[in-house]
């Protein structure tokens, strides 16, 4: 091929080039600059899901602790009741702690 050839396909190339960068402008995003959006995005979503976890988690701990709370106040009244030593307030702080163990929106049966 001369160079005459390949001087007009070099122009050709640098024309379409030139078209197609017109064409396209900046609106197209770099390969860093999407990288970067979805870096971002993960990072979103990775922190979101470690608190929602954690939200869940605490809110396990809060019910196991109401839970062992409750057995400890039933325990408390059963040697109580076997002392003949009166409850008293006993009963009031049973409900209350029976209530935090549930669940929202469910009530405590029995």
């Amino acid at each position: 091929m001369s160079q005459l050839d390949q001087a007009k396909m070099q122009e050709q190339l640098n024309k379409a080039m030139s078209s197609l960068s017109e064409t396209v402008g900046d609106e197209v995003p770099s390969f860093d600059e999407v990288r970067e959006k979805v870096e971002a995005r993960y990072a979103k979503a990775k922190g979101a899901s470690e608190l929602s976890a954690a939200s869940i988690e605490g809110r396990m701990v809060e019910v196991e602790q109401a839970a062992l709370n409750v057995e400890a106040q039933s325990r408390l009244n059963e040697l109580r009741a076997q002392l003949g030593i009166e409850t008293g307030g006993a009963e009031a702080v049973t409900e209350t702690a029976t209530a935090t163990a549930e669940p929202e929106g469910q009530v405590a049966e029995g």
